[in-house]
């Protein structure tokens, strides 16, 4: 399948959302040698089927939330977005950022504490490139839940990581030293964390499973390059005929081997999914498979091609 074997599609589902686990662990759980699985692992980063490895951090929990802005600009050229990506790399309040095909031509996701904390941010985004803006869309995300990438598997798994757990717990530099360190890459040696952190690596080891116990950090997760599968990935806006009814159209997207993601937001639409399928005739079907589940629910509905994901981080980096 996508040219992976048996054993590849393996490694990639134990480490789907345990990314952190030791390749010990990992070549137990495939019943290969640690030498062959360390091989393997390396190979697929190589061969760029894997893109990296990330924590999925519940920043809400720290008094966070996710606001996403989508852009149209006047003349999308190189020039500009690369100038735009610049920018929003530098940015420590960055979560996200996509390039796209179709009606918007990029998404930016900031994290702020606050709406006026938001504004200040995307003031400084208008000053710099307002002039190029042609039309705009904000939205507050609520929640995302992230899905196995069950595309690949026989048996899908019906477990999803959710983010969205509004609360304000306080944590120390030393805990966000941490965070900032797993949410680039998960796999991280604990030494190597200790030494950016000037704790000892047992330290760091039990600061780690306190932050996992807390649920901050909710799992690790395999960030896969999905140009490698040779599939479009979509970012689908529902806009639905009674939005009381989110709970439903959720539960229905959640069961779909091929939906990445599901967003809960305020403003842009109802409800976002994120979908990699060969066409859009894909997602025109699954519209009707969950309007003839509940009639006449999606009113309307937008897709968009991601072309690229530029950074994804699930923790502000200030």
């Amino acid at each position: 399948m996508y040219g992976l074997d048996k054993r590849d599609i393996g490694m990639i589902r134990a480490l789907d959302f345990d990314a952190r686990v030791s390749i010990s662990s990992l070549a137990r759980k495939i019943r290969i040698s640690k030498e062959v699985a360390n091989y393997r692992l390396k190979r697929l980063i190589k061969e760029k089927v894997i893109k990296g490895f990330i924590a999925i951090i519940d920043s809400y929990m720290l008094g966070y939330h996710l606001y996403r802005v989508q852009v149209r600009l006047k003349k999308a050229d190189d020039k500009i977005i690369g100038e735009i990506i610049a920018w929003a790399k530098s940015n420590p309040f960055i979560s996200s950022i996509v390039t796209l095909d179709g009606k918007w031509d990029l998404e930016l996701a900031f994290w702020s504490q606050n709406p006026s904390e938001f504004n200040q941010l995307y003031e400084a985004f208008v000053m710099r490139f307002g002039s190029r803006i042609q039309r705009k869309t904000i939205s507050i995300i609520l929640q995302l839940e992230h899905l196995p990438y069950n595309f690949l598997y026989d048996n899908p798994s019906n477990d999803g990581l959710l983010v969205g757990t509004v609360d304000h717990l306080v944590i120390d530099d030393h805990d966000r030293a941490i965070l900032v360190a797993l949410s680039k890459n998960c796999r991280t040696p604990l030494i190597e964390i200790a030494m950016g952190t000037g704790l000892t690596a047992n330290a760091v080891k039990y600061r780690i499973r306190s932050l996992e116990k807390k649920r901050i950090i909710k799992g690790y997760s395999t960030i896969l390059n999905t140009e490698y599968f040779k599939l479009s990935h979509y970012r689908v806006m529902l806009f639905l005929s009674n939005p009381s009814m989110k709970r439903q159209a959720h539960s229905f997207l959640k069961a779909q081997k091929d939906v990445l993601l599901i967003s809960q937001l305020i403003g842009a639409a109802d409800i976002r999914f994120e979908i990699l399928c060969d066409s859009p005739l894909r997602i025109y079907r699954l519209i009707d498979e969950l309007n003839c589940s509940f009639p006449d629910l999606v009113r309307d509905y937008d897709e968009i091609i991601t072309k690229q994901e530029e950074v994804m981080d699930f923790f502000p980096h200030k």
